[in-house]
């Protein structure tokens, strides 16, 4: 079946990025995904067939882990990592196979999504330091000498870091959890939460409601279903 446009630009992205990294054998692939936890089953002709274009991985986990491992191999080797809305790429591309095979929208194929409800915010894997100062409200650090643009600086953990991280690894667990930090201004409310989502497990997303108002926003996400938690008829 001849790919469309969205199944194309994705398998380019891809395949940069692959080849950025310094194109490791896709043996070398398979094995890595097995040490991973949980194991990311790969195989040879899988990864072939995403390079080229052929098909699209159906799996949020084996996105993730392609991704991110490159991305870090490429930035090892002093050349560009992933490009910022990679996993957008990969879910237009998803949505189109599914389309052109005829399937209907919330229905769970061989090439559907895992999420059944609207999709909201990104992988944490793909959020960059320098994209959380306005997107998701985290200050900009005080300038100090040689400190790098664009990065944020060392972050000392304090004794609400823990219990942060505390809930962060229940949450990771399956347990639905709230966590509400109060402090004067600048005091590092945002920048402790960022720290502490930073350590989500792999395919986590981070969203955040701001249109038309942020209850408003959150109200309207309950209503409608929460991505990774489809509601029952």
């Amino acid at each position: 079946m001849e790919q469309g446009a969205a199944v194309r630009v994705f398998a380019a992205m891809l395949k940069a990025l692959y080849e950025r990294a310094g194109a490791p054998t896709l043996s070398a692939l398979v094995r890595q995904g097995r040490l991973q936890q949980p194991p990311v089953v790969l195989s040879t002709s899988s990864l072939s067939d995403w390079l080229a274009g052929r098909s699209v991985p159906s799996q949020q986990l084996v996105v993730q882990f392609l991704v991110v491992g490159l991305a870090r191999q490429a930035r090892q080797a002093g050349r560009a990592g992933a490009p910022a809305g990679w996993a957008r790429l990969w879910e237009a591309a998803v949505e189109e196979r599914r389309q052109r095979r005829g399937g209907r929208p919330g229905r769970r194929g061989a090439d559907a999504p895992e999420e059944q409800v609207p999709v909201r915010g990104r992988f944490v894997a793909e959020l960059r330091d320098e994209e959380a100062f306005g997107e998701w409200e985290v200050h900009r650090p005080v300038d100090v000498t040689a400190a790098v643009p664009g990065v944020l600086p060392l972050y000392v953990r304090r004794a609400h870091d823990e219990v942060l991280r505390s809930v962060v690894g229940q949450a990771g667990g399956g347990a639905s959890r709230m966590v509400v930090l109060v402090g004067e201004s600048s005091s590092g409310k945002t920048r402790a939460c960022w720290e502490a989502v930073a350590e989500l497990p792999a395919g986590w997303r981070l969203w955040h409601p701001l249109d038309p108002s942020p209850a408003q926003a959150l109200a309207n996400a309950l209503a409608e279903g929460i991505a990774g938690q489809p509601r029952s008829g």
